[in-house]
């Protein structure tokens, strides 16, 4: 049985506000993940479905899946809405892995659980003022009293701002938990003066092997008003 996108006969442009298209979703997250999700091992399943059409079976999961990645995907990038689907979360329990759960659950609990984990994690790092947060964060670090070895530095740049942490001679664990966003030095301090910080996404530059935290500008979110 083959999906039919016009079901009701109404012309194509009156759909196109309803309509799924795979093509996006394979340009988003590749064959092996969209084939996965769709409970194949074989991406030659997804050039066939993109041929001849998609079961219409497994059109509410691929729509799914092309609805919590799309968002993550337009304020980061396809890698990093990729990397959402296969990265262990204990958010959403014993399915362990986004790209699992949109497979083998509750199509309308997948979509709903991990719509709500990727607006926490990659949506929710936004301010409206950020020139004045900017402002702020650069006058604590320029007055800051920190640990020996530790510094920060502060780059706005457009519609991000980023607080990058630069340190020297640490013990292996606290450098693993300072990558992951963790415990950062005078953090506490850091809140206070820029409250703000508190809805930050951490994320580590491997290039310069430095951890950062970054905010956007909520002007610039126009498209994501399901959040």
């Amino acid at each position: 049985m083959i999906f039919n996108k016009n079901r009701s006969g109404l012309p194509n442009q009156e759909l196109k506000a309803e309509s799924f298209n795979l093509t996006d979703l394979v340009l988003l997250i590749g064959y092996k993940l969209t084939a996965y999700i769709g409970g194949e091992t074989s991406i030659q399943r997804v050039v066939d479905w993109l041929r001849n059409g998609l079961p219409a079976s497994l059109e509410p999961r691929m729509r799914a899946t092309f609805d919590v990645v799309r968002p993550i995907a337009e304020v980061e990038s396809e890698l990093i809405a990729q990397e959402f689907l296969i990265v262990q979360r204990k958010e959403i329990g014993l399915h362990r892995f986004p790209a699992r759960m949109l497979r083998d659950a509750d199509v309308e609990t997948a979509r709903s659980v991990l719509m709500r984990v990727a607006a926490a994690e990659y949506l929710s790092n936004m301010v409206l003022n950020i020139d004045d947060v900017a402002i702020r964060l650069q006058a604590w670090i320029k007055h800051a009293e920190l640990p020996e070895n530790v510094g920060y530095s502060c780059i706005h740049w457009k519609d991000r701002l980023s607080l990058t942490l630069v340190y020297t001679g640490l013990p292996e664990e606290v450098q693993r938990k300072w990558d992951s966003g963790i415990d950062w030095p005078c953090w506490e301090q850091i809140l206070t003066a820029v409250p703000e910080m508190s809805c930050a996404r951490s994320e580590i530059d491997f290039a310069a092997g430095t951890p950062f935290k970054y905010l956007r500008s909520q002007v610039l979110q126009t498209t994501n008003t399901d959040y």
